[in-house]
């Protein structure tokens, strides 16, 4: 139980979150409205991004029918007990129970110790081995991605115009 090693130690419990999509977002929503609230307990969400994105929707930001704002929550608006840092995992070390971040435009270290840690970090598109996909297939996975083709699309239609 949570509340017992918090006693015993006479320190927080630290819950860390790695990844702010889906399943690290819900997890972070539900703590914040249970365990989060209690003094002895410190939950920390660690995602690449300040907010969360709902990806389905993303094939609608490229096509123009939604402005990229649409489809982005920022993440320290839903969660009010629950910290959130941005910044890149570049370590996990089970041993010692430490994750090491990267942060900020100076990328600077830091550590942060857990005593539970949910691993939440997403997928890979899987391209099958089929050759030549994974070289030339647009990905649709981030908000950039879905405004970089949007762009090259319009670039395309730009250019098909001026050779007319």
């Amino acid at each position: 139980m949570i509340g017992q090693e918090t006693s015993a130690n006479n320190r927080k419990t630290q819950i860390v979150i790695l990844g702010g999509g889906f399943a690290g977002v819900e997890t972070a929503r539900y703590l914040d409205r249970t365990a989060a609230k209690r003094s002895d307990v410190e939950v920390t969400l660690i995602s690449r991004d300040s907010f969360t994105l709902f990806t389905p929707m993303l094939d609608e930001v490229a096509a123009g029918d939604l402005e990229p704002a649409h489809i982005c929550n920022p993440l320290r608006k839903l969660l009010r007990h629950v910290t959130v840092l941005s910044g890149e995992i570049k370590a996990i070390d089970m041993a010692r129970r430490q994750v090491t971040i990267s942060c900020g435009i100076r990328q600077l270290s830091r550590r942060l110790a857990f005593d539970h840690l949910v691993l939440a970090l997403g997928s890979e598109t899987d391209y099958l081995e089929i050759p030549g996909v994974a070289e030339h297939a647009l990905g649709m996975k981030t908000l950039g991605d879905a405004v970089m083709l949007r762009s090259g699309v319009i670039a395309m239609l730009a250019n098909r115009q001026c050779r007319s």
